[in-house]
């Protein structure tokens, strides 16, 4: 059958045994923890007999687990109209890219709506928001900073790993020497053409005659990296506006991955897509999803409008339901 006709039979097969005891309060929120292959399966497009969406009945979030649910709602929320965002779009990287692996190379192209979408994101935060777009979207500055910031919001690609699910990554500007300057005296690593956020190393000496090393980085955010080196305890969401970003081999306790890696490391909760997702679309329901959640910081209720709000132009699901919170809430 057609799409329609595919969610309604999935509604009766998932939710209609358990409808009864979904709360009646059209406002409450209801938390999902998929099993396995569920992960994979954008519950707010399922349509119940009467034809309505389950992520118009509810505000819906995603936990890999209960205690990790409880874990992430029950962490001090810092006030979210004061939190600094570090907004990266359409980072300028190579066309093709070796990733999960020395033998697998991807190619990639530019995402020139999903830097609209960031600067868009970023104009309403104001002088809250620093954005980074085209060269100067490196992983360096991100991987140096992000303990500064209350939101994180990374417009790029995004690839799964499925088959080592913590090598799954997303694309940022790599460095080089050419790239940056370093300063003799204090070993501040700049970015050359954007003074912001200087990096300092640490233990740096260099005497007045020593060569001075030479600086890169790489361009690859894994989920690896995430887990083992990321502080995000004061980060109240991270959005990654890409595609494939919230996929992982699924397991029992959820998915292995970007989600648990961000959740490990401190997030609070996770705004991530099922399946590649159209630019257009994507720009306009992170607009109004950030519009949302800064008037009033609930997540789960700023994704069901936003979808709402991108349904009226793109009706199919494929357009409105790949993103799924993961985490808590509000």
């Amino acid at each position: 059958g057609d799409g329609a006709d595919l969610g309604q039979r999935l509604y009766r097969a998932l939710v209609a045994p358990v409808r009864a005891r979904l709360p009646q309060n059209a406002a409450e929120p209801v938390v999902i923890v998929p099993h396995r292959s569920l992960w994979l399966l954008p519950f707010a497009a399922l349509r119940s007999p009467e034809g309505l969406y389950l992520g118009d009945q509810h505000p819906l979030s995603y936990s890999p687990s209960e205690a990790v649910w409880r874990e992430a709602a029950g962490t001090e929320r810092p006030d979210f109209r004061a939190l600094g965002a570090w907004v990266v779009g359409n980072p300028s990287i190579p066309q093709r890219i070796e990733g999960c692996g020395a033998d697998e190379t991807f190619a990639l192209d530019a995402l020139p709506g999903a830097e609209a979408e960031a600067a868009e994101v970023a104009a309403q935060m104001g002088d809250l928001a620093e954005l980074f777009t085209g060269e100067q979207a490196d992983a360096l500055r991100l991987a140096a900073w992000h303990g500064a910031f209350g939101i994180l919001h990374l417009a790029t690609h995004g690839v799964a790993c499925p088959d080592d699910p913590l090598q799954s990554f997303i694309v940022l500007r790599g460095l080089d020497g050419q790239d940056v300057t370093l300063d003799r005296a204090t070993g501040a690593v700049a970015r050359v053409g954007d003074a912001r956020r200087p990096v300092q190393l640490r233990g740096f000496d260099a005497p007045a005659d020593a060569e001075l090393p030479r600086i890169s980085y790489p361009g690859l955010l894994t989920a690896w990296s995430v887990a083992s080196d990321f502080a995000l305890d004061g980060m109240d969401l991270v959005t990654l506006s890409g595609c494939q970003t919230g996929l992982g081999r699924a397991l029992g306790q959820g998915t292995i991955g970007f989600t648990r890696a961000f959740l490990a490391a401190g997030a609070r909760s996770l705004l991530v897509s099922l399946w590649r997702v159209d630019d257009e679309a994507t720009r306009e329901l992170m607009v109004a999803f950030y519009r949302e959640y800064l008037s009033h910081g609930d997540k789960a209720v700023a994704l069901q409008r936003a979808m709402q709000t991108t349904r009226n132009r793109y009706p199919q699901p494929r357009y409105w339901a790949a993103f799924t919170l993961v985490g808590a809430a509000e």
